[in-house]
């Protein structure tokens, strides 16, 4: 009966922001052919429907002289969304008489009640809805009942996401023991501890709150706001070799392309009888690396359902409104190695750090559409939506080293690959667009309660990553010195898409 009657009532919806039919419709033989329907103070006229006639053995049809005369039809008040809200008190609903209507030509007649008692109600008929008796009428001698609408839902997600990565040159190198000291970690000889390889390409969990509100009963248009957060996601690298204590110790190294020999070369961290003015010493030597991942994104957005086959339960509905995404990442290396100490050098410990960090803000707009499907207590919906506009890159490049000996500490700017040549804050503006799309499956668990589980993706196409600012180029004649021919490294903004891809399980709750 519940399912007749929203067919009933949403058959005279489908022309959307239309007027929704509201007479009193009678079956009797010899009614007359128009039956006055009051709206507010201003009287309409409401056409009867040419209906087949109804089989003789139906157990429903009444003869015409013991059906009571009509009365007035009931008050009624027009909604914005072309619905009618009625007043429980007025008399005339006490009076109304059942009728026998067709849902379509052929069709067998069904009892029902008059249009007017399916105003407002629920869009979605998988949930049941708390129910509020309304007086329309007896329907084969069932209390007759009309949903009472939601207007706010709230939807808690979980997200289960993998992120693409980002590519990282050679950071650290090693090589056989015995490598003299010139081709210590110099490519493509050395082999790559860290480095020429993808990080933060891993899985990442999150969570998504969403609100939104009906604007008016029966679900045509609505205000929803969304915010979404993935965690932290990190790569870590660390070594730490000591030949003092350990002559079977590993070579560390840091690689870089030498522009003033225009070859390859590399710093040395640690290094057995390494040679240099003065003494030949063991260095010891660590380093450390460590690169961090985080993303964001809230939107506003306004939908408004564009089309309905309320026989089949499927509606379609169009959004668009405001998107934030944010990227935010950052990748910090730092190492240090001790010598000893002789010759006219004291024991010295000397450390540095090289800082990339990245931040893009995309601010733009978002249309799309979003097609549901009802199935008694299931739904499925198909979403697909794209973000236009404007990418907001921030890279930030700094670094430093400390020289500790005798107990003091002195510093110098830059590190090894954060040199004062490439050193700085750099912003740029560039268009992105943000496709998106979700396929999801969803099951009342309760009248107001809603189980979803789907696949989600979505694709960045201009996104600033840290590894991609990274120069290894460098011109060593400005380390602990002034600068001397090519100024290397440089800082060039350079770009790579971002692909997310996943599971969402959700939970939803309307009232």
């Amino acid at each position: 009966m519940r399912r007749n009657r929203f067919r009933n009532l949403l058959r005279t919806a489908k022309p959307l922001g239309g007027l929704l039919s509201a007479g009193v419709l009678w079956a009797a033989l010899g009614a007359p052919a128009l039956a006055q329907v009051v709206i507010g103070n201003e009287p309409i006229a409401a056409e009867q429907p040419q209906l087949a006639p109804p089989p003789a053995e139906d157990a429903f049809a009444a003869p015409p002289e013991s059906r009571p005369t009509p009365s007035a039809p009931p008050t009624a008040t027009k909604n914005p969304d072309g619905t009618y809200t009625f007043d429980p008190s007025d008399p005339a609903l006490l009076q109304a008489d059942a009728l026998m209507r067709q849902k379509a030509w052929g069709d067998r007649p069904e009892r029902t009640l008059p249009d007017w008692c399916y105003a407002t109600p629920p869009f979605d008929p998988h949930i049941p809805r708390p129910m509020v008796e309304v007086p329309c009428g007896d329907a084969g001698g069932l209390d007759e009942q009309v949903a009472e609408p939601s207007r706010w839902w709230a939807r808690l997600s979980y997200l289960s996401l993998w992120a693409d990565g980002y590519d990282v040159p050679a950071l650290v190198t090693t090589s056989p023991a015995g490598t003299p000291q010139a081709a210590a970690g110099v490519l493509p000889a050395a082999t790559v501890l860290f480095g020429n390889e993808q990080i933060d390409d891993g899985h990442r969990s999150g969570g998504q709150i969403k609100l939104g509100w009906w604007l008016v009963d029966g679900q045509f248009m609505a205000l929803e706001g969304d915010y979404w957060a993935l965690a932290d996601e990190a790569t870590r690298f660390s070594a730490s070799e000591s030949f003092q204590n350990d002559p079977n110790a590993q070579i560390l190294a840091r690689p870089f392309f030498n522009v003033t020999t225009g070859q390859q070369d590399a710093a040395v961290l640690a290094f057995p009888d390494f040679v240099r003015p003065g003494a030949t010493v063991d260095l010891d030597g660590t380093i450390d690396i460590e690169s961090q991942s985080s993303m964001q994104s809230a939107g506003l957005t306004f939908r408004h359902v564009v089309w309905g086959d309320f026989e089949r339960d499927v509606r379609l509905d169009v959004f668009g409104g405001y998107r934030f995404v944010q990227v935010d990442e950052s990748l910090v290396i730092r190492d240090s190695f001790f010598d000893p100490g002789g010759g006219l050098l004291a024991p010295t410990l000397r450390s540095s750090t090289d800082i990339f960090d990245v931040r893009n803000d995309f601010h733009g707009g978002e249309v799309g559409l979003s097609l549901e499907w009802f199935r008694s207590r299931w739904a499925f919906e198909a979403m697909a939506k794209v973000g236009l506009g404007n990418n907001h890159q921030v890279v930030t490049i700094d670094g430093n080293t400390q020289i500790a000996s005798l107990g003091t500490t002195a510093f110098e700017p830059g590190g090894l690959l954060a040199l004062p040549t490439n050193m700085g804050r750099y912003t740029r503006d560039t268009f992105m667009a943000i496709p998106e799309g979700s396929i999801t499956a969803k099951y009342a668990l309760l009248d107001r309660l809603e189980l979803g589980v789907g696949f989600r993706i979505m694709y960045l196409d201009d996104v600033a990553r840290p590894g991609q600012q990274i120069d290894t180029t460098i011109n060593e004649t400005q380390i602990g010195g002034t600068l001397q021919g090519d100024a290397r490294p440089t800082h060039v903004f350079r770009s790579a898409d971002m692909l997310l891809r996943g599971v969402e399980v959700s939970i939803e709750y309307r009232w």
